[in-house]
């Protein structure tokens, strides 16, 4: 059986013989294995960086996680013609782009009325939920720390 010596010492087969059912060489090991690995375990992906790919997530997801460290500063204008904005506390991560969904932002939260031209703070305001139902743009910015 011909073939190279690994890190082991023993002899490993080379051409046809070498070939795994996926059509991968199991010497030395498959470039495919770390992705597949991150894909099914959370703290691997946190390691090695791993991302899904667009197809399998949402916009949401895509816009609020694009600078992992970052703080999220978000502004959304309301169907109505408000403009709402804080930081990102957090959002529904569910994989569809539905209008059943939300985000919620923490303090301080601006909000402009409809018609309005200035931004108002609101005062004793912690956190703030709002519907994707009622957006009509939303804007994101990264704030690294």
């Amino acid at each position: 059986m011909g073939g190279e010596y690994g890190d082991g010492g023993s002899p490993v087969p080379s051409g046809a013989a070498a070939r795994s059912v996926s059509g991968c060489s199991p010497w030395p090991p498959c470039s495919r294995w770390p992705r597949r690995v991150a894909a099914r375990l959370p703290w691997v992906r946190r390691m090695v960086g791993h991302r899904e790919h667009e197809a399998h997530i949402s916009a949401w997801t895509m816009l609020f996680t694009e600078h992992p460290g970052a703080t999220v500063l978000v502004g959304v204008v309301l169907d109505d013609g408000s403009y709402v904005t804080g930081t990102l506390l957090s959002f529904s991560r569910m994989r569809e782009d539905v209008a059943d969904r939300e985000i919620t932002l923490r303090a301080p939260i601006g909000y402009r009325a409809p018609g309005e031209r200035t931004l108002t703070e609101l005062p004793d305001v912690g956190a703030a939920a709002i519907s994707a139902r009622t957006i009509t743009l939303l804007t994101v910015s990264y704030l690294r720390e």
